[in-house]
């Protein structure tokens, strides 16, 4: 299992993949939104590991890999394996 520290970096690193393909989508679109929020989790996410501050009740659940993301995750294998690793680490070391 990674340490807090290595998980919240990897966390940050998928967030910035995130944007990067979030400038592939039009600015007013679900899946601008849908990766901008997934990526603002992420972060808060690393946060809370890096500083044991919580999440925001807005920001607990993953967009990316909600009903209203479902059909962009499919045009997205290789993200979405590393988002869903992400929050499952989180997952477990919350429960620690």
């Amino acid at each position: 299992m990674l340490s807090k520290n290595e998980l919240a970096q990897q966390g940050i690193k998928v967030a910035a993949e995130l944007n990067e393909v979030q400038s592939r989508y039009h600015e007013k679109s679900d899946s601008n939104d849908i990766l901008h929020y997934e990526a603002l989790t992420l972060r808060a996410k690393s946060r809370d590991l890096l500083e044991d501050c919580g999440v925001n009740e807005d920001l607990v659940y993953s967009t990316l890999l909600s009903t209203w993301g479902a059909k962009l995750a499919a045009t997205l294998p290789d993200v979405v394996t590393r988002v869903r690793k992400f929050h499952a680490d989180y997952e477990a070391h919350r429960r620690k």
